[in-house]
């Protein structure tokens, strides 16, 4: 009974968590930001009986695993804590920063909740994000640090028109075929290397068999020799004490 109370804590705060996430970050008045919270824990309480549920939510990140492909269309939700997170970010950035980007940017609340909630966007299965607001609160650093979290590859156009948009995405998409195929060519390469070392080693097997049967076929050879020897020794003895 313990664990299903736990189990069901765990879902309302995700449901709790989503419901404040979805509006929240569309809200700019504090009173109706103190409302939204209002509504969403007094439905909680009248649906659930749970009282203490936003308590949790606030202090935490539900962040899908960055170590699942965006590919797959069931991704899990693990819970950080904001430190946790934060340090995630922050290994991003140095990341991004190696890459030669400029990640002229400072870590703070804002950018910690913009990064979770295109996280969760972005790692899903053909989903689309629409950035807006004023300028220099972190959204284009954010975008390099959830694609350096979800090992993504960012496209950022060079150009507004159309047609030279579509020439980037074809660029991009015949670099990632490019690099399939010498993804492809160095397995086929280490497979190859495997193979001649299975070889090899089942030569050295099969000649060390060869070995050991010689070995006991020649001393099969001496043995029926010595047995030869000596019925030839002891009818030599007889026939001497017979004279």
């Amino acid at each position: 009974m313990e664990d299903t109370n736990a189990d069901d804590s765990k879902v309302l705060e995700i449901i709790s968590y989503e419901a404040i996430n979805m509006f929240y970050n569309k809200l700019v008045c504090h009173e109706d930001i103190e409302k939204l919270k209002n509504i969403v824990k007094d439905s909680v309480q009248q649906a659930w009986g749970k009282s203490n549920i936003l308590d949790e939510v606030f202090k935490y990140f539900y962040i899908p695993n960055p170590q699942v492909s965006s590919i797959s269309s069931s991704l899990k939700l693990q819970k950080h804590t904001k430190e946790e997170w934060q340090k995630q970010i922050e290994q991003a950035i140095i990341y991004c920063e190696r890459e030669g980007m400029v990640m002229d940017v400072m870590v703070n609340d804002e950018l910690i909740n913009i990064c979770s909630v295109i996280s969760k966007i972005l790692s899903g299965l053909e989903e689309n994000l629409v950035l807006l607001g004023i300028s220099g609160v972190g959204r284009r650093s954010a975008l390099k640090i959830i694609s350096a979290l979800l090992s993504a590859k960012l496209i950022v156009p060079s150009s507004e028109t159309q047609s030279q948009l579509y020439i980037e995405l074809k660029k991009a998409g015949i670099t990632k075929l490019d690099e399939a195929k010498q993804l492809v060519n160095d397995l086929k390469l280490k497979a190859d290397e495997q193979q001649n070392k299975l070889s090899e080693k089942q030569e050295k097997a099969n000649s060390a068999l060869d070995m050991i049967s010689n070995t006991m076929k020649n001393a099969n050879s001496k043995k029926e020799l010595m047995e030869n020897l000596k019925q030839q020794t002891e009818d030599e003895n007889v026939q001497i004490l017979r004279r």
